[in-house]
């Protein structure tokens, strides 16, 4: 995880400890932010194979309230300096560029009971925003991202790129910004490989946090995200 993503989820975790009174920071060991509904492979690989205690429920672990929690979109998993403390899993939503919704009700009465945040995107801001929203459902701590916020505008220029390289060529002609032409070229380099291999590379270039040493979902085949038919 890069330090742009860790001091966002410990602030996160602070404010989720703030509204309850607890310290979900005492005794972590690491932790790390996981893909966890089944709509995509590495999500439900996570559920099948983490066994954690989620917040707010003491009975209460992935593996015991799966039905309920099968859709949630994320899951900060913190790991435990004690042998005799099962590890937390903090659940959340992500809302993408509809950050708004996050503030309904009507959100929240469709989602998981056990959901404790929302993570989203607001148009024409610049800054990270984090408010506590109150439901029938207990309390929703909710990260809201400009749109003009660095790394949101740095998604917004690859996906772009992206969709140059499918509608036209990898080998079509880009202007490029500070930044931007290493990562393009690897991303030429393994156009024809398999698409492991090409985001192994790109992992491997975020300096990560030696405190969410968890990481995130394991890469395989099926890390690509599969179509759901209902």
């Amino acid at each position: 995880m890069s330090h742009e993503g860790h001091c966002v989820i410990i602030k996160l975790l602070e404010e989720i400890s703030n509204n309850y009174n607890i310290n979900l920071l005492q005794d972590m060991k690491s932790f790390g932010a996981f893909i966890c509904g089944i709509d995509s492979y590495s999500g439900q690989s996570f559920l099948e194979h983490t066994d954690a205690a989620i917040f707010g429920y003491s009975e209460n672990t992935i593996q015991n309230v799966w039905e309920d929690i099968k859709y949630v979109d994320l899951c900060i998993l913190v790991e435990r300096n004690s042998f005799q403390t099962m590890n937390t899993a903090i659940l959340g939503e992500i809302e993408g560029n509809n950050a708004v919704k996050l503030y309904r009700e009507s959100f929240w009465d469709k989602k998981s009971s056990f959901c404790s945040f929302g993570i989203g995107v607001r148009d024409k801001q610049d800054n990270i925003t984090v408010q506590n929203v109150r439901t029938d459902r207990g309390i929703k701590t909710i990260f809201s991202l400009g749109s003009n916020f660095p790394v949101i505008e740095d998604f917004k220029i690859a996906i772009g790129i992206l969709e140059t390289f499918f509608s036209m060529s990898p080998n079509h002609t880009l202007q490029f910004i500070p930044g931007q032409k290493e990562v393009v070229e690897i991303i030429r380099y393994h156009w024809h490989k398999p698409v492991v291999q090409l985001i192994t590379t790109l992992r491997g270039m975020i300096k990560n946090v030696e405190s969410a040493s968890l990481g995130t979902n394991a890469l395989s085949m099926h890390s690509v995200p599969k179509i759901i038919i209902n």
